[in-house]
């Protein structure tokens, strides 16, 4: 039996992370227009080297040029490759050039290929999510002080003044979550929005990370989050990626392609019955999005670009 959420219901609302590949500028910018029109609230880029179709800085800042009521995130900038001092000014940048509209989506980085690429260490979450939480200390403090001085032994930061200051105040709202305890504790007492994700601690999207990402698992990360948050709990807007969306009348054949072409195995009612798969009819797709609102208050919605019009309508 799944427990009816408590508190006061929040609007739904939906992003698009984009990851098809991008030409040009028109292409990305006709693609962002298009999600505006669509209804969607956000469009999200995401932060790996290979992956991810533009550097999601310069990107996020272009189609803030090119729109005027999409909101402008990322899913998420990866903590490891970017220096906590740098990105303390070139966010209030982004968000003082596109008049406010910055989502800022933060993580503590997770997938192997980009560690392996960069030549970068990559180590267990532990000092992973050590280095994280210093960090979010760091871009926190540098919205509300002229000097952040003293912050933690990961990065040595003497002062970042904040310059510009962003038009958001006390600052862009912050999103990160994850699908482990630790990070979704954390999230619960310092972001403004928790995504909740699969687990993903074998650095790869597997089989392993989506048979994670069932009901119960779902169920067990709220109530982390809820005890770790306490009276904050209400504030926060909760998020979920949605990894496989499709509005069609056999959603078996769309979920036995979708793991045929990716080599998951893994039971296809266990698959469907997950709150991060969408695929079936209109009408069972409309009750499923109530329901993730109604049993965790799961009010944020993101679908990748290779969706985004074909859900349109159901935005």
């Amino acid at each position: 039996a799944i427990p009816t959420y408590a508190s006061p219901m929040r609007p739904f609302r939906f992003g698009s992370p984009h990851m098809s590949p991008i030409t040009d500028d028109a292409a990305w910018l006709g693609s962002v227009r298009a999600v505006e029109a669509a209804g969607y609230s956000t469009v999200l880029l995401s932060d790996h080297f290979e992956r991810s179709p533009l550097a999601p800085i310069p990107a996020l800042a272009a189609a803030g040029s090119a729109t005027s009521n999409l909101r402008l995130g990322s899913l998420v900038l990866a903590n490891d490759s970017r220096h906590p001092a740098v990105l303390a000014k070139e966010l209030p940048t982004i968000d003082r050039l596109s008049s406010g509209w910055l989502e800022v989506g933060l993580g503590a980085g997770w997938m192997v290929d980009d560690y392996d690429q960069a030549g970068i260490d990559l180590q267990s979450a532990g000092p992973r999510i050590d280095r994280f939480e210093n960090a979010l200390t760091i871009n926190t403090a540098s919205h509300e002080c002229e000097e952040a001085e003293g912050l933690g032994p990961k990065y040595p930061v003497r002062a970042i003044p904040p310059v510009p200051r962003a038009v958001q105040q006390p600052r862009p709202p912050i999103l990160f979550g994850g699908g482990g305890q630790r990070i979704l504790r954390l999230a619960a007492t310092r972001a403004d929005i928790v995504s909740i994700n699969r687990k993903l601690t074998d650095g790869r999207f597997n089989t392993t990370a989506i048979r994670s990402g069932d009901a119960t698992h779902t169920e067990e990360q709220v109530n982390w989050m809820r005890e770790a948050a306490g009276d904050r709990f209400d504030q926060l807007e909760l998020h979920l990626q949605i990894y496989l969306a499709a509005i069609t009348h056999t959603p078996q054949k769309v979920a036995e392609h979708w793991c045929e072409q990716l080599g998951f195995v893994i039971d296809m009612s266990e698959l469907l019955g997950s709150p991060h798969v969408l695929v079936g009819s209109f009408d069972d797709l409309e009750a499923k999005i109530q329901r993730l609102r109604d049993w965790w208050g799961l009010s944020y919605l993101s679908f990748y670009d290779t969706a985004a019009q074909e859900m349109g309508p159901l935005v």
